[in-house]
């Protein structure tokens, strides 16, 4: 079935960097993964404004390391928003915290309590996972030219599989029925304004670690099968976690490590 391409909406656009003032809303009935979808479609169609590609049914949706991201058909939300910019790759990991901030932003919107952004890609309420992100980018050279951003959200589910953490919903939290257009233009909004934030990485970095999930406590780790303890430091500008432990402290990076608490 063809995707419905929705009109064009406006966006608060205060922009550093210099996203379009609209973006495109394309509906697909279902998909294999939106983070695809999109990838594919960037590579037969030219475009300056953002797009968002967004569905309530995927069959094959990726999380990080090869994971599959898993969602019960109609009850919640999965985008990917494609944006075209040029941005230092160095600095390719503030694009996650910006994204992750833009939802932490959006659930702070919704007065909803106990949000923490999970490193490295996962936003928790009440130590249970609500949202996951994906991020892809195209690079030429030392420059990050289009970043896929995927998103998954629980909305309106109200009970789930059994995974490794405990997932919740916007349902479960706020005890609402949302509608699915109103809170992807919202989520969308949001991200998008803290993606203009990105030249002022002191601001993204300062929130993101007011938010960062155990920053400052003593949490349990796997680290390629040893087990250790360890004080949260920071997320530096690669994206590595920073612990410190009586043995000193060190940078792991998100492929290595595993958290056990």
């Amino acid at each position: 079935m063809p995707p419905n391409c929705n009109k064009n909406k406006r966006l608060n656009n205060n922009a550093i960097v210099n996203f379009p003032s609209t973006y495109r809303s394309i509906k697909l009935e279902h998909t294999p993964s939106t983070n695809s979808y999109a990838s594919n479609y960037i590579l037969k169609h030219n475009f300056d404004q953002a797009h968002v590609f967004h569905t309530n049914v995927q069959t094959e949706g990726r999380a990080r390391n090869g994971k599959s991201w898993i969602s019960e058909p109609h009850k919640n939300l999965l985008f990917s928003l494609v944006v075209n910019f040029e941005f230092p790759l160095e600095k390719r990991f503030y694009i996650s915290k910006a994204v992750a901030l833009g939802l932490k932003d959006y659930l702070d919107s919704l007065s909803v309590q106990e949000v923490k952004i999970k490193w490295p890609n996962d936003i928790l309420v009440r130590n249970e996972k609500i949202a996951g992100i994906l991020i892809e980018n195209s690079i030429a050279g030392d420059q990050i030219q289009t970043a896929i951003i995927g998103v998954g959200l629980n909305v309106n589910q109200f009970s789930f599989p059994e995974f490794e953490r405990k997932a919740t919903s916007l349902f479960k939290v706020t005890e609402l029925i949302l509608d699915f257009e109103e809170v992807l233009d919202d989520v969308v909004q949001s991200i998008l304004h803290r993606l203009n934030q990105l030249s002022e990485v002191d601001t993204i970095d300062h929130d993101y670690h007011n938010a960062l999930y155990g920053k400052g406590k003593r949490m349990n780790f796997d680290h390629k099968g040893e087990n250790f303890s360890a004080t949260i430091e920071k997320v530096d500008v690669d994206g590595l976690l920073w612990l410190r432990s009586p043995s000193g402290t060190l940078a792991y990076d998100l492929n290595s490590l595993v958290f056990k608490d």
